[in-house]
């Protein structure tokens, strides 16, 4: 695999990801608005993008929980104190999905090499 389709690839699975964490998240809280919609999207296709320009050599379960909780923290936060009325709900369940959407992303990447 060159390293253009490794990138395209990991951007896709972030993205596919991503809308299933909006799906699980509106799941969780019923209106949920577009900015939160685009920044939860967003982040898990450059969590998958990061995953597939990265070089770093360790452990693909270190690597993907670091990725996952780097692009899930910034965005648990961005919408706990943007959106207090439903992103206190949804803190907890982002950065769960966040660090299982790196695991899962890392491990995909990990056997296209």
């Amino acid at each position: 695999m060159t390293a253009w389709q490794r990138v395209k690839s990991a951007a896709g699975w972030g993205l596919f990801l991503g809308l299933c964490d909006w799906v699980l998240a509106s799941g969780i809280v019923r209106k949920m608005p577009t900015d939160a919609v685009w920044a939860i999207v967003i982040a898990q296709t450059l969590l998958g993008l990061v995953a597939g320009v990265e070089k770093w050599k360790a452990a693909w379960w270190l690597k993907g929980l670091v990725f996952g909780l780097a692009f899930n923290v910034p965005l648990a936060l961005g919408l706990h104190f943007l959106r207090p009325e439903w992103g206190k709900i949804l803190f907890f369940p982002l950065l769960v999905s966040g660090a299982a959407i790196g695991l899962f992303t890392v491990w995909v990447m990990r056997r296209k090499v």
